[in-house]
């Protein structure tokens, strides 16, 4: 039986990361895609069929590509009063 009522403790994006990639830091920026990747990848995965017919669970790449984006495009527009 699993105990569920552990909670994971997850790291977090240091604050001198987020605050280069607010001013457009492309290495801060690509810090904070990898530290997101594979939630995103979790939240891509996509049923199908493979080429001999097989069912395969996969990631979605172009929903992937779009996630990065929309994260890109949401700190870039982060303010921080």
């Amino acid at each position: 039986m699993v105990d569920k009522s552990k909670k994971r403790q997850y790291l977090l994006v240091p604050l001198y990361i987020i605050l280069s990639a607010l001013e457009g830091d492309p290495i801060s920026i690509k810090m904070i895609l990898k530290h997101y990747h594979s939630y995103m990848a979790k939240l891509c995965l996509t049923n199908g069929f493979n080429e001999v017919g097989q069912f395969v669970t996969y990631v979605d790449e172009y929903m992937l590509s779009q996630l990065e984006i929309k994260l890109i495009e949401a700190i870039l527009k982060f303010k921080i009063n």
